[in-house]
C-alpha cells in the first residue's frame, strides 16, 4: 500500500526520518511547515521549508535572517511549536496533513505529540503521526481502515468505557473495554482493510509499514500467500552469482523463485572458463512453463547475451503488463568492457528497456545508455532522470559516487523523485561476488512483496550489505554472500536529490 502524496507535511523537531514512507510524503508535500528547529533538519537533507513556525529559540540567527520571509513567530510558552503548527496550517485552511520528526528525544514530547494529534485532527484529510515504523491514525467514528494483510496493528482508547468491536483482524475484539493501553495492541490485519466499531472515542490506530513476509519481522506470509518471484539469468556453477545467487535471496526474503536459464556459465571466483548460451526457442519455453502456471508478481533480467534471446524475453513480457520487471543492463563491466555487440544493445534498448519497471545500470552502461558521460553528481542526476522519462520507469543507476563514496546509489522515478542511497562500507568483506545479482533479487523479492520502488530498492540495499557483512568462506579461495536473517533498514541513508544540485545540496 502507498501513501499518496499530501498537500502539508508539519515536521516536529524529533528525530528526522529515514524510512520511505515518511521521507516519501517529505518529498511529494506541496509545503513544509517546520517546527522552529526542524527547519535545520530539512535543509540538511535538501530542501528548504517553506514556513518555519515557534519561538524560533533553536533556529540559528544566519537562517533567521535568510528565511525572514518565511518566519511565522510565536513566543508564547504555554503551547509548544507542534501546537503552533498546527494552528497555523488550520488558520490558513490547510486541512490535509501529516506530522513528521514527532519522535526520539524525550518520550514524554512523544505522548505529548500523540495527544495533539487526536487533540487537532478531527476534519483533517489524512491526518496522521508517521514514524520509522509506522503510522499513527486519529479515528472518531466507526470505520474501516486500510491495510495489508500481515501488517501489525494496535488500537489505543483514550476513555475505558468506549467499547471496541473488530472485523479482519487476527484477533477479534468484542465489545472490549480496554482498561489498559495495551489490552487492544499487538494485533494483525487480515487482508486490505479492517473495521472498527465503537461507541464513544476517540481511538488512535496504529499500523506498521512493514510488509508481510520481511525476514527478521513477525508479520512472515503464510505459506499459502507466498508471493512468486522469476529470474532470467545464467548459471553460475561457482554458486556465487547469476541464477543461484538470485534463489538465495528470494529464499532467504521469502519469496517462490522460478528460474529461466538463459546461459550455462563454467566459473569459479577467479574467472569465467566457458560460456554455454540457452537456445532462444528454449528459453522461450521455459518461459511459457513459468507463465502459465505461476502467479509471478515480479521478475528480473541478467546478461542476456544475443539480440535473439533479448527479443524472446521481450515478447514474452510484453504479454504480462502486470508483472514487476527489474532489468539489468548487462552490457559494461565496471571495468569498462563491453560485454554485449552493438545489434544486442539496441535491442535492449527498444524492446526490453521500454518493458521495464526499474533498470539498475552500473555508471559505465548509465554513460552508454544515455550517451553521455558522467563525471559529476549533477551530470549523473540529469542522466537518470532523463533514462527515467524516456523509458517510464525507475532508474537505479549503481555506484554513484563510485570515485568518492562506493556505497552510494542513485534513484530517480519518472514522475521526478530521486534519492542518493548509501550504506557503509563492509571492512574486509569475505566476499563480494554477486553483489549486483543479489542487489536486483532482492529488489525483485520486496516488488514482490507490494513494497513501492523506494522501499524496495532500500530493502535491497539493506539485503545486499548484510550478505556481505555475514560472508563465508567455503573453500580455499573461495567465499561466498551470507544469507541475512534480517533485514537492518536504518543502515541505509536516504537522501533527497535536488534537480539541478551536485549531491545531495
Amino acid at each position: 500500500m502507498h501513501d499518496a502524496p499530501i498537500e502539508t507535511v508539519i515536521l516536529a523537531d524529533g528525530d528526522f526520518p529515514v524510512h520511505p514512507v515518511p521521507l516519501a510524503l517529505l518529498q511529494g508535500a506541496r509545503r513544509v511547515v517546520c517546527c522552529d528547529g526542524a527547519a535545520v533538519k530539512l535543509l540538511d537533507a535538501g530542501r528548504e521549508p517553506d514556513w518555519i513556525v515557534g519561538d524560533l529559540d533553536s533556529l540559528p540567527e544566519p537562517l533567521r535572517a535568510r528565511f525572514a520571509a518565511r518566519l511565522a513567530a510565536d513566543p508564547r510558552q504555554d503551547v509548544n511549536d507542534l501546537t503552533k503548527a498546527i494552528r497555523f496550517c488550520a488558520a490558513r485552511g490547510w486541512n490535509d496533513w501529516v506530522i513528521l520528526g514527532a519522535t526520539g528525544g524525550r518520550e514524554d514530547h512523544t505522548l505529548g505529540n500523540l495527544s495533539l494529534l487526536v487533540e487537532h485532527a478531527r476534519g483533517v484529510a489524512g491526518a496522521a503521526l508517521v514514524t520509522d515504523t509506522g503510522r499513527f491514525t486519529p479515528l472518531y467514528a466507526s470505520g474501516r481502515v486500510a491495510s495489508r494483510a500481515g501488517q501489525q496493528i494496535s488500537v489505543f482508547s483514550f476513555d475505558p468505557a468506549t467499547a471496541i468491536t473488530s472485523r479482519g483482524l487476527r484477533y477479534p475484539l468484542e465489545r472490549l473495554r480496554p482498561a489498559r493501553w495495551w489490552q487492544a495492541t499487538l494485533n494483525e490485519a487480515m487482508g486490505p482493510a479492517f473495521e472498527l466499531v465503537f461507541d464513544g472515542g476517540p481511538l488512535l490506530v496504529y499500523a506498521t509499514h512493514a510488509a508481510a513476509g520481511d525476514p527478521g519481522g513477525p508479520d512472515a506470509a503464510a505459506p499459502a500467500d507466498l508471493p512468486v518471484a522469476l529470474t532470467i539469468a545464467g548459471s553460475d556453477s561457482g554458486g556465487n552469482a547469476g541464477i543461484q545467487a538470485d534463489l538465495r535471496a528470494f529464499h532467504a526474503l521469502r519469496v517462490h523463485g522460478c528460474t529461466a536459464i538463459a546461459a550455462l556459465t563454467a566459473q569459479n571466483p577467479g574467472g569465467v572458463r566457458g560460456v554455454q548460451l540457452a537456445d532462444a526457442a528454449h528459453l522461450g519455453q521455459q518461459l511459457d512453463a513459468i507463465l502459465d502456471c505461476y502467479a509471478v508478481a515480479a521478475l528480473k533480467t541478467g546478461m542476456l547475451a544475443t539480440s535473439a534471446l533479448i527479443g524472446v524475453v521481450a515478447g514474452r513480457l510484453a504479454e504480462h503488463p502486470g508483472i514487476h520487471k527489474v532489468v539489468d543492463p548487462v552490457m559494461v563491466a565496471t571495468s569498462g568492457a563491453r560485454l554485449l555487440a552493438d545489434e544486442a544493445v539496441e535491442a535492449l534498448r527498444t524492446r526490453l528497456l521500454p518493458l521495464a519497471t526499474l533498470i539498475t545500470p552500473n555508471l559505465p552502461e548509465a554513460e552508454v545508455l544515455a550517451g553521455a558521460r558522467l563525471d559529476s553528481a549533477a551530470a549523473m542526476q540529469a542522466a537518470a532522470r532523463e533514462l527515467a522519462a524516456r523509458y517510464g520507469c525507475g532508474v537505479l543507476v549503481k555506484g554513484g559516487h563510485a570515485r568518492e563514496r562506493p556505497a552510494h546509489d542513485l534513484l530517480c522515478l519518472p514522475g521526478g523523485g530521486c534519492w542518493w542511497l548509501a550504506t557503509p562500507v563492509v571492512d574486509r568483506p569475505r566476499s563480494t561476488h554477486g553483489t549486483g545479482c543479489t542487489l536486483s533479487a532482492a529488489i525483485t523479492a520486496a516488488l514482490a512483496k507490494g513494497r513501492s520502488l523506494l522501499e524496495a530498492v532500500i530493502d535491497g540495499k539493506a539485503f545486499v550489505y548484510e550478505a556481505i557483512r555475514t560472508g563465508r568462506t567455503v573453500g580455499p579461495g573461495a567465499a561466498v554472500l551470507g544469507q541475512p536473517e534480517r533485514l537492518p533498514r536504518s543502515v541505509v541513508t536516504v537522501e533527497v536529490a535536488r534537480n539541478g544540485a551536485e549531491g545531495t545540496d
